[in-house]
């Protein structure tokens, strides 16, 4: 009898046990369900995004931007080389004259030669080291310059970094890259802000990394200053989008260079600057903050898909 009692006892906890488990089986089929179904949702909408911001612009773009933005001059920094040169070139083809703002006073004018050229339009340049800008002189030059014509579109493309552990570094350094990084673009940017607002149009662009959204060691305040002005250009977007200007956030990922051209890296993460800039052109006016191509955009969406993990 005491047998028999302990094997019904164990075959009901079995029993039990197998309910359980087919209980917590359900469930979690139930969470993965709802989790491969909110996966597809974001895989979808990426998609969608992707497809108006990238794909539907190509097709619709503007070849006369000075229409669109009101002004018949774009103002370019940085723009002896790469993505600043790139897009100075873009803006010409788009029927724009450019003031092209660099310290490298050679490359400048055969950049400012070779656009006239090419595309048929007016170029001036101002040669000087934005880390000089806040200097009242300086500051008086720029800001009578750009008062002289119509700024449509400002694009702040200039940059610098400095790698090292930050406590290592003297202030002049730091205050070096604060200066170029972020106070330049302030003022330029403040410089240019009244007579859009009162035409009621105009564009800014604010270039940064896309890897400013990782952690970077050594890279302290480069990656600190980009974020400052993703956040700078949101809050300005708020603030001005009743006078119908447009603020762009632009995000760049890996840039062509020499070493990498032939890599196996170079065939899909890096675009050369001529083929992002024709693409990032096209987002201007479609969305508030981008990675200028769709490649990068995939990234960062890998990423985003990995960090789950």
């Amino acid at each position: 009898m005491s047998l028999g009692l302990d094997g019904y006892l164990i075959v009901r906890s079995f029993d039990e046990f197998i309910c359980i488990f087919d209980n917590i089986r359900n469930g979690l089929a139930i969470v993965g369900a709802i989790y491969t179904t909110s996966a597809v949702i974001k895989l979808l909408k990426r998609i969608i995004y992707i497809t108006r911001v990238y794909a539907i612009p190509k097709l619709l773009y503007s070849s006369d931007l000075s229409l669109k933005y009101g002004g018949k001059w774009a103002v370019v920094t940085g723009a002896s080389e790469g993505i600043g040169r790139s897009y100075a070139r873009k803006l010409a083809q788009r029927k724009l004259n450019v003031l092209l703002i660099c310290k490298n006073t050679d490359k400048l004018l055969l950049v400012a030669e070779e656009i006239s050229l090419d595309y048929n339009v007016q170029t001036k340049c101002i040669s000087m080291e934005l880390v000089n800008l806040s200097e009242d002189s300086f500051y008086s030059f720029v800001e009578n310059t750009l008062n002289e014509i119509d700024v449509g579109i400002l694009v702040n493309n200039v940059g610098t970094n400095d790698i090292n552990l930050f406590a290592c570094h003297g202030r002049k350094p730091h205050q070096q890259l604060i200066d170029i990084n972020i106070k330049s673009i302030v003022l330029l940017t403040h410089m240019v802000l009244p007579q859009m607002i009162k035409r009621k149009a105009g564009a800014i662009v604010n270039i940064f990394s896309l890897m400013s959204n990782l952690p970077f060691p050594y890279l302290t305040l480069y990656f600190a200053s980009k974020a400052f002005i993703d956040s700078f250009s949101k809050l300005l977007q708020i603030e001005n989008a009743c006078h119908n200007i447009y603020i762009q956030s632009l995000q760049p990922g890996f840039k062509c260079s020499l070493p990498l051209q032939n890599s196996r890296l170079s065939r899909f993460f890096v675009v050369d600057p001529d083929t992002y800039c024709e693409s990032a052109i096209n987002t201007l006016g479609t969305t508030h903050s981008t990675h200028g191509y769709w490649k990068y955009g995939a990234m960062e969406y890998l990423n985003e898909f990995f960090d789950v993990f």
